[in-house]
């Protein structure tokens, strides 16, 4: 999985930490640790998603505002696309920043679907949970859509000519910011 080069900032310090986590888990292939490196990455690239077509949404609105961006604004669009479902956020991708991604929105979709099937049976994969060969290609595939992922991270970040990108932690309380890399 890529890893930012910076860590400035909570989303970097997050993407970096996972990353990490799960390069150190293929590497030093650690096959006590496949399954919960999956779980980890299935999250991961649920709430990148989600984090993509919000901060895609705020970018557009941004841009109706004339470059301002009000709290009200920011917690309706965080409402609408960081409170959603997996299905949900694949599908406001698709209208949104990955539009134009069919294969790469074919990749979240097939992942969705295993992980509700791997999640939601678990209890049924007895076999599966102890397959380390299974785990890694299901692992190393997960790796594969979340690079694709944290690629279009940085591509946003470019296009928007920002310095920095909202990023969604604690959209309430405080803003946190990651820059570009340099």
């Amino acid at each position: 999985m890529k890893r930012r080069k910076s860590n400035k900032s909570d989303l970097l310090t997050a993407i970096n930490g996972v990353a990490d986590e799960v390069n150190g888990v293929l590497d030093d292939e650690e096959e006590e640790k496949y399954f919960y490196a999956l779980v980890l990455l299935y999250s991961f690239t649920e709430n990148i998603l989600k984090h993509i077509c919000f901060v895609d949404a705020l970018w557009k609105q941004s841009q109706l505002e004339f470059g301002e961006l009000h709290r009200d604004i920011t917690a309706i669009v965080a409402e609408k696309y960081l409170d959603t479902t997996f299905d949900q956020a694949i599908r406001n991708a698709s209208k949104g920043r990955l539009k134009r991604s069919k294969k790469l929105l074919d990749s979240l979709r097939g992942l969705k679907r295993k992980r509700n099937n791997f999640i939601h049976q678990l209890w049924l994969h007895e076999q599966a949970r102890s397959n380390p060969k299974l785990l890694r290609r299901e692992l190393e595939e997960a790796a594969h859509i979340a690079n694709a992922l944290v690629t279009r991270v940085n591509k946003m970040q470019k296009e928007m000519g920002a310095l920095d990108l909202y990023y969604p932690g604690d959209w309430l309380n405080e803003k946190h910011y990651f820059e570009i890399e340099r």
